[in-house]
């Protein structure tokens, strides 16, 4: 699990302008989110909707169990019936963005900003909706407005970490994986993410103890045992990246299929058996 970040940023307008009577309603749960990055998530209704009608629909959130339809649903009448609920745009426009839809996630993000200009959340959720597009440039403008806000969030920097991987600057990835890596040392894919990079970089067995760990903690995990199997090619360990690749294949072969068109040039030997 994530751990709160050491600092916190400042409440956001989307708290102070759903006031919760109780102190359980949304409000605190946003605060939550933009200090861990994690979404805030309600698997049964709180006490704060029984003690305040017509607003339970933002409260039984779904995205936890990833019932995007269901959590669309009630998040769209949250909004109608408190336009100004910044938090609940926000969620909405994560869960469009996890259901596939970058367009919509744009929209509904972007209404959450207007209404608070500093809420971290939104703009690293936002990020993820330009990743889907297609648009790196607006990617890392918004995780670095994210970052500006609450430069002590592990899964903001990871996000950046990535993002600045995917666009071939190494060396910085690195740095921010660092730095998400010492805020919360448990980080799985933090570790895989930067032993990708260092395994570019050409410092191989820092990569290869950064993937061990990744999949110390994910056994399972595909992503880490494919870029495992890369870099066992990379430095001639055929039967290592044979093993790899076969456990991946075992676990579930589409993964392979997704792999790059460089990563399958590496591993032809791997993949032939």
């Amino acid at each position: 699990m994530r751990r709160p970040a050491p600092s916190t940023t400042r409440p956001s307008r989307s708290i102070r302008n759903w006031p919760s009577p109780t102190g359980t309603g949304p409000g605190s749960g946003e605060t939550w989110a933009t200090t861990t990055g994690r979404s805030p998530t309600w698997t049964e209704p709180s006490r704060w909707s029984r003690t305040t009608p017509g607003t339970s629909p933002c409260v039984v959130n779904h995205r936890i169990a990833g019932r995007d339809a269901e959590a669309i649903r009630d998040l769209t009448e949250a909004v109608r019936l408190d336009p100004a609920l910044g938090f609940a745009w926000a969620s909405r426009g994560a869960t469009h963005e996890r259901a596939g839809d970058p367009d919509a996630a744009l929209t509904d993000l972007g209404r959450a900003l207007d209404l608070d200009p500093d809420y971290a959340w939104a703009y690293a959720r936002r990020a993820r909706a330009w990743r889907a597009l297609g648009d790196p440039r607006r990617q890392l403008a918004d995780l670095d407005r994210a970052l500006a806000l609450n430069p002590d969030w592990p899964w903001a920097r990871c996000e950046r970490g990535d993002a600045l991987r995917a666009a071939g600057r190494d060396e910085e990835a690195v740095a921010d994986l660092d730095v998400a890596l010492s805020l919360d040392p448990a980080y799985t894919s933090a570790y895989a993410s930067r032993g990708a990079s260092l395994t570019k970089l050409g410092r191989h067995a820092e990569a290869l103890a950064d993937l061990n760990r990744a999949l110390e903690l994910r056994p399972g995990y595909l992503w880490a045992l494919c870029r495992r199997a890369v870099l066992h090619a990379v430095t001639g360990r055929w039967e290592e990246a044979r093993a790899d690749v076969e456990r991946v294949r075992a676990l579930n072969s589409e993964a392979l299929e997704r792999l790059s068109d460089t990563d399958r040039a590496v591993l032809a030997p791997a993949l032939a058996g």
